[in-house]
């Protein structure tokens, strides 16, 4: 990947991830680790993640992966408050692709 593109992803997933931060904040009173989901989503590691080997890739397709929820474990209770947490930042990584 050219730096460019490099820079521009991460700049979707910080303005993605500040949002649903803020999102999270707001609705459930609970604060949430972006630094650390930052850093899984942008990561090349593909021993932790061994669908396409690429979790962002994966994410824009619109898949939420169960690796990424279970990051979400300690902070966040209940299957529907994760699955929508996944949906805002699943949305909003797709529209800063588009």
């Amino acid at each position: 990947m050219c730096h460019s593109l490099s820079n521009t992803w991460d700049y979707i997933v910080e303005t993605t991830l500040k949002n649903t931060e803020k999102k999270i904040k707001k609705y459930l009173g609970v604060n949430i680790p972006v630094e650390a989901l930052r850093r899984t989503i942008l990561s090349k590691d593909t021993n932790n993640y061994k669908k396409t080997g690429n979790l962002l890739t994966d994410l824009v397709r619109g898949f939420i992966p169960k690796y990424l929820t279970n990051k979400l474990e300690k902070k966040i209770k209940g299957n529907n408050n994760k699955r929508n947490i996944m949906r805002i930042i699943i949305n909003g990584l797709q529209e800063g692709f588009y």
